[in-house]
């Protein structure tokens, strides 16, 4: 063997396995915390406990005036306009466990309007940001006259064009 080194101090036998002696650290340790509190006295353990709470309540309670003093130095200033104040219902967003059911709801969406009462309501896919802003884009077009009517099929958005006509000239999908 290289350097000196013999079998015996490379030998897994549990017999000549050394244990690595460890320093004395400054901090107890957890062993030793349980054994020291079985050996206090239950008066002792309360009366420390008590002192210990108040003195971390008052702790809390002088941080939590400083920090609550000023509030608005925590939170960001922004200023309200009238729309961030409007009242707006939120979206329900559905998934559908079969797309022949969702086929069929966006289809039906179109009852909705001749209910009394429930005109207001709109039944639409989820698209992409993207698809979205050119589904606006074309929605424009038609009310422009550029284009006849533009609609939304799983995700995908078709225009009708008008010819010099004024008639539809085709269905494309854009």
């Amino acid at each position: 063997m290289k350097g000196g080194d013999s079998d015996e101090t490379y030998s897994t036998t549990p017999l000549n396995i050394k244990k690595r002696r460890r320093r004395k650290s400054s901090r107890p340790s957890p062993s030793s915390q349980v054994e020291d509190k079985r050996q206090r006295t239950n008066s002792e353990i309360s009366s420390e406990s008590d002192t210990d709470s108040e003195s971390e309540q008052s702790d809390c309670n002088s941080r939590g005036k400083d920090e609550m003093s000023n509030p608005s130095d925590l939170l960001p200033k922004v200023p309200l306009t009238e729309i961030d104040i409007e009242n707006k219902t939120r979206q329900i967003i559905a998934r559908f466990p079969k797309h022949d059911l969702k086929v069929e709801i966006l289809k039906s969406a179109k009852k909705l309007r001749e209910i009394p009462g429930l005109q207001d309501i709109c039944i639409n896919q989820d698209l992409t940001k993207t698809r979205d802003e050119i589904a606006f884009q074309a929605r424009a077009y038609v009310r422009n006259h550029r284009l006849k009517a533009t609609w939304v099929v799983d995700g995908k958005i078709m225009a009708i064009g008008k010819d010099n006509k004024n008639t539809p000239s085709h269905v494309c999908m854009i």
